[in-house]
């Protein structure tokens, strides 16, 4: 393969990352896995950095696509929550080996994968609590409570699917938990569990 593109080395390290983390990402392993000279990752990619930025902006748009909070303005503020938080679940169910390496990564101190994480978690911490703001607008609630309640929600939906998974793969779940994992991490159950949460948040 001699006319290798730069869309198609980022889309190699998309498949590599979960594998090698930041360190291990290297022109040698994604030229190994492409069947190319590392010289033409080296020519198009001269500082790693560089390669990574658009490696994350490219699975970003795959994974999340355009995350918008303001979305579907007929659907009333609780519906239009329960239609982002099944999509960021669906969206994490779907790309747990990142999720874990960039955690691992982000612990390590990869100062563009930290950065990476925190804008993420920004951008989707501002959106959720600012429709659970409109969720409560009848209501007087602090930021406090507020922000409590954003906890609960990310808690019992999204936290799961991360500490189950990781569980699971280090086999420290009793074995007849873990032989259910797969089972929990279906569409049924997702909802399931999205249905509680709000149940215990708004009464329905």
């Amino acid at each position: 393969m001699n006319s290798v593109t730069a869309m198609q080395l980022v889309r190699a390290g998309i498949k590599l990352y979960p594998t090698h983390g930041y360190d291990g990402l290297n022109a040698e392993v994604i030229a190994k896995y492409l069947n190319i000279s590392p010289k033409i990752y080296e020519n198009l990619f001269p500082d790693k950095d560089d390669f990574i930025k658009i490696m994350l902006q490219e699975f970003n748009a795959y994974s999340i696509g355009r995350l918008s909070f303001d979305c579907t303005p007929q659907m009333t503020p609780i519906e239009r929550l329960h239609q982002i938080i099944w999509r960021l679940a669906v969206a994490l169910r779907c790309n747990l080996d990142w999720t874990h390496r960039m955690l691992l990564d982000s612990y390590l101190d990869v100062k563009i994968i930290k950065r990476a994480l925190k804008i993420q978690n920004e951008i989707i911490a501002r959106g959720l609590m600012k429709l659970l703001r409109e969720c409560y607008e009848e209501q007087k609630i602090s930021d406090l409570e507020l922000q409590n309640r954003y906890e609960f929600l990310k808690g019992a939906v999204l936290m799961p699917l991360i500490m189950t998974d990781r569980e699971e793969k280090m086999g420290v779940l009793l074995d007849e938990l873990g032989s259910n994992v797969p089972n929990l991490m279906t569409d049924a159950h997702i909802q399931q569990r999205i249905n509680w949460a709000f149940k215990a948040l708004f009464g329905k």
